[in-house]
């Protein structure tokens, strides 16, 4: 993962992610976002928003913002 985000709906072992990657709850911003997202996705699914948005999330992102500056030889 060179950037970014992934947010998670659910549990994650963090042995399932690399060295690389750390996993972390999600913040009001996140969540703000999250929200915006998921109406859109609960519309088109014919979900229920608030069911969804109350289940924990996490997100993942790298843990530097050059995770494999090592491997170049530049």
């Amino acid at each position: 993962m060179h950037g970014g985000v992934i947010y998670i709906r659910g549990e994650l072992d963090p042995f399932f992610l690399g060295k690389n990657l750390k996993i972390s709850p999600i913040n009001e911003e996140d969540l703000t976002y999250l929200k915006t997202i998921l109406t859109e996705y609960c519309a088109d699914m014919d979900e229920n928003l608030e069911s969804i948005i109350n289940d924990r999330f996490s997100k993942i992102t790298p843990v530097s913002h050059r995770p494999y500056g090592n491997l170049y030889a530049y």
